[in-house]
C-alpha cells in the first residue's frame, strides 16, 4: 500500500491537456474526468470528452461520449458542449451538458443524456427542446425575461428517498427542482437556491455541484464577477434552506493565477472529499488547466481547503 499520494497543480501531462470545466467521477476504483473542450468562446466544439484514470495522474482518454460530427445540422444541441457533468444514480448514469446551436441562433440550453456504462453509448432525453421546458423559462420576477434567456450547468442530485434533483444556473442565481428521470419532467414548482447579489462578488452566478457529508448537503457555485471565485452554501435538506459559508468566496485567485473556478467534488485518495477545479494564468483567454486538492469541514462544519495549491504536493495516506 502506497503511503502517500504525490501531485502537481495545474495537472501538465499530456491528457487530459486543455480542459476547462472539469468534473471528475469515481466508479468502483476509476476515476472518470468530462469537462470543456476547446474553442470555448466563439465557434463550436468537438464534443464530451471522457478520461479515466487509476489514480488520478495517468488518464487514458476514452474519446467523445457526444460527437458533434454524429448530430444532425438542425438539431437545437449541435454546436456548443460545455459544462458537462456525469451523475451516477444505481446502475444508471445521466450526463448533463450546456448545449446550442450557432446557425439557428439558439441560446445556450441543458441538454439530459443517460446510459447504462459510464463510457456509454448515451441517449439524449430531451431532444425535442433544451431543459427547462419552455413555460418554465420564463421568471415572473421579472417580465424582460423570456425563454430565450440562456439556462446551463445543470447538476443532478438524488437524495436518500431516491428523488432526484437538478439545479441549474439561470436568471437571478441557481436554481433548484424536483425531476422525474428519465421523462425529464419537473416534480413541482422550481424555487431559487442560492440568489445572485447585486453588489458583492457574486453577481453572476454558475456552476453548481452538490455532495452529502453527515447532516448536510453541499452546493458549491462560481462567480464571474470578478475574476473567477468558488463559494459554498449547505443546507440539511435538498429543499433548502441554503445559507452561504460565512467567509465566501472560499476559493478565490492568487497571483499570478487570474482564474480558479468551476469545481467538481469528488472522494479523493485519502477517503476525504477533493475538488477538481480549472487554473488560468493570463486571463480568460489563456490556457485552462486541470487542478484538485483536498477539502475538509471545521468544527462547524464548514469547508475549508488550501485550494488554490500551485506546484508539488505530497498527501499522507495513513492518517485517519
Amino acid at each position: 500500500m502506497p503511503q502517500s499520494f504525490v501531485y502537481s497543480n495545474p495537472h501538465l501531462d499530456v491528457e487530459p491537456g486543455i480542459v476547462r470545466d472539469p468534473f471528475i467521477l469515481k466508479v468502483g476504483q476509476t476515476y472518470f474526468l468530462t469537462g470543456t473542450l476547446r474553442p470555448i468562446w466563439a465557434g463550436p466544439n468537438p464534443g464530451v470528452p471522457l478520461w479515466s484514470s487509476p489514480d488520478l495522474l495517468n488518464w487514458t482518454h476514452h474519446g467523445l461520449l457526444i460527437d458533434r460530427q454524429n448530430v444532425a445540422e438542425d438539431a437545437w444541441y449541435r454546436d456548443r458542449f460545455w459544462a458537462p457533468e456525469i451523475h451516477q444514480s444505481g446502475r444508471d448514469f445521466y450526463l448533463t451538458v450546456n448545449c446550442r446551436n450557432e446557425t439557428t441562433r439558439h441560446k445556450h440550453g441543458i441538454s439530459i443524456w443517460h446510459a447504462e456504462e459510464i463510457t456509454g453509448p448515451y441517449k439524449l432525453l430531451n431532444p425535442e427542446a433544451p431543459f427547462p421546458p419552455a413555460d418554465e423559462q420564463f421568471y415572473p420576477e421579472n417580465p424582460e425575461v423570456t425563454q430565450k434567456y440562456i439556462s446551463n450547468d445543470a447538476s443532478l442530485f438524488t437524495d436518500a428517498d431516491g428523488k432526484h434533483h437538478i439545479f441549474w444556473s439561470c436568471h437571478h442565481g441557481i436554481w433548484q427542482a424536483e425531476i422525474d428521470l428519465p421523462s425529464c419532467r419537473l416534480v413541482g414548482r422550481k424555487s431559487l437556491a442560492i440568489k445572485a447579489s447585486t453588489d458583492g462578488w457574486d453577481t453572476k452566478i454558475e456552476g453548481p455541484v452538490l455532495f452529502r457529508h453527515g447532516r448536510y448537503i453541499y452546493l458549491f457555485f462560481s462567480s464571474f464577477t470578478r475574476d473567477y471565485d468558488i463559494g459554498v452554501a449547505r443546507s440539511e435538506s435538498i429543499h433548502g434552506p441554503w445559507i452561504q459559508q460565512p467567509n465566501n468566496p472560499i476559493i478565490s485567485p492568487r497571483p499570478p493565477l487570474t482564474h480558479v473556478g468551476h469545481n467538481g467534488v469528488f472522494p479523493g485518495p485519502d477517503g476525504r472529499w477533493w475538488i477538481s477545479y480549472i487554473m488560468q494564468f493570463n486571463g480568460k483567454d489563456s490556457p485552462e488547466r486541470l487542478a484538485y486538492d483536498p477539502i475538509w469541514f471545521n468544527a462547524d462544519g464548514w469547508i475549508e481547503s488550501d485550494a488554490p495549491t500551485l506546484g508539488t504536493r505530497c498527501v499522507d495516506l495513513t492518517l485517519d
